[in-house]
């Protein structure tokens, strides 16, 4: 019997006893019986119970661990990645192919904000503002940089991003 239907039994003898139809003799012995069964019932449940906070605990402990080995593996990566960008700069290769690898820069475009800017746009530009904190709007600075226009504190940078595929 499993613990829902031992507890269940349980209950029903309370209520015969309480109702007296159950003679006495027999109350001692059936209560004492089921009761046991429930007790190593629980505590049995217990001891599973113990087993799954352990395995927890350890699961939780592995996925530390490889948390920093990941972490440790992403800085390896990223710092291999800077070594190759260097390289390929210092000898004027934008792309080299292989057998194996085609490594080459993909160019993208970013606003960069100085400290300044904040300041200037309160005042002339609040449109390239978001509010709450301000903060710059980039899409809209962008493409009014883009088309000639002037933006204090704002400019467009290039950035290089190693592709490896």
């Amino acid at each position: 019997m499993n613990l829902y239907e031992l507890t269940t039994e349980f209950k029903e003898l309370i209520n015969l006893i309480e109702n007296e139809e159950i003679p006495a003799e027999a109350i001692e012995d059936t209560l004492q019986g089921i009761q046991m069964e429930i007790e190593d019932k629980i505590d049995n449940c217990a001891c599973v119970l113990k087993q799954l906070n352990a395995e927890i605990d350890a699961i939780k402990s592995e996925e530390q661990r490889l948390k920093e080995r990941r972490e440790s593996k992403q800085k390896k990566a990223e710092w291999l990645k800077n070594y190759i960008s260097n390289a390929m700069f210092e000898i004027g290769k934008p792309k080299i192919e292989t057998a194996r690898n085609v490594l080459s820069f993909r160019k993208s475009e970013a606003v960069e904000i100085k400290d300044e800017f904040i300041g200037w746009a309160m005042q002339y530009a609040d449109h390239l503002l978001n509010y709450g904190k301000p903060t710059p709007r980039k899409e809209l600075i962008k493409d009014l940089l883009k088309n000639g226009g002037e933006v204090v504190g704002a400019e467009i940078k290039t950035n290089y991003s190693l592709q490896v595929k």
